[in-house]
């Protein structure tokens, strides 16, 4: 979302000076995303605005990173493509959890556990084969959501059974569960659209980034406003991004392996 070289190391910069100054921890976390920042940005090849700064380097490596405003689709695509990938991993990391807790049952039958993942995978690929993008058997893939499906539906009459819990209303059990089925692949729906806001942003920072240089050019202060500006968006788009990369770990990634519960940390000193 903020893959820009200077403001990344800019940054970085001023993550050091709190962390090794300021004795600030969180100067820590702003100097590891600055650094991100900086490597991803030149993915895109922007320094402070100047988008044809680094071309020199791309000649001598044959290599033409890409320009934000003439590849839209692409970079879509690619934020969607990281939200499966984090969110698979997020599952992954589900069952991990809920095996060194001993919960098999759990970890094979949950929707953020093996059904889960054969799931919501196989959603992907028949949304993928259906579009041309790439060419499989849908049988196999329809085959694989209605079985994810069936165990998913009936995990918690498994569970009752292995762990000999009480007997299941099985009227209301059919409502419930169909409506946590409905709600499971709205879910996978919604959390995967929602990572359409990295690609998004890129936009709104590149967008800014010509805003500051068309009145850089209007104001005749072209290097006064170009040096505010790279500043204003910097702490701006800092705070809001950094806003938004918490709301997609805390929503759409914790909530796939995190659980509530344990017992409360007591630490040896206090101050």
């Amino acid at each position: 979302m903020f893959a820009y070289v200077g403001q990344g190391l800019l940054l970085a910069l001023f993550g050091l000076f709190l962390s090794k100054i300021k004795k600030i921890a969180l100067g820590k976390i702003m100097t590891t995303c600055g650094i991100s920042s900086s490597v991803f940005g030149f993915i895109f090849g922007s320094v402070f605005g100047f988008e044809e700064a680094l071309n020199p380097i791309y000649n001598i490596i044959n290599f033409k990173p890409i320009r934000v405003m003439e590849s839209p689709m692409k970079i879509i695509i690619s934020s969607i493509c990281i939200g499966i990938f984090c969110l698979i991993l997020a599952m992954c990391a589900n069952i991990y959890s809920l095996m060194k807790k001993n919960n098999i049952l759990e970890a094979i039958l949950s929707h953020s556990g093996a059904c889960g993942i054969a799931l919501y995978s196989s959603l992907i690929l028949l949304l993928l084969g259906n579009l041309g993008v790439i060419s499989i058997n849908p049988i196999i893939l329809e085959l694989i959501i209605i079985s994810s499906l069936i165990f998913i539906f009936l995990k918690e009459f498994i569970e009752n059974k292995v762990y000999k819990r009480e007997k299941i209303n099985w009227g209301d059990y059919i409502i419930s569960q169909f409506f946590e089925l409905f709600e499971i692949i709205l879910g996978y729906f919604t959390n995967t659209i929602s990572f359409i806001r990295i690609g998004v942003f890129i936009f709104v920072h590149a967008g800014m980034m010509m805003v500051v240089f068309s009145l850089a050019n209007m104001t005749g202060q072209y290097l006064l406003t170009v040096v505010l500006g790279n500043l204003f968006v910097t702490c701006f788009e800092a705070l809001l991004v950094g806003m938004q990369v918490m709301r997609l770990q805390f929503c759409e990634l914790f909530g796939r392996f995190f659980e509530g519960g344990g017992r409360e940390f007591k630490p040896v000193i206090t101050n």
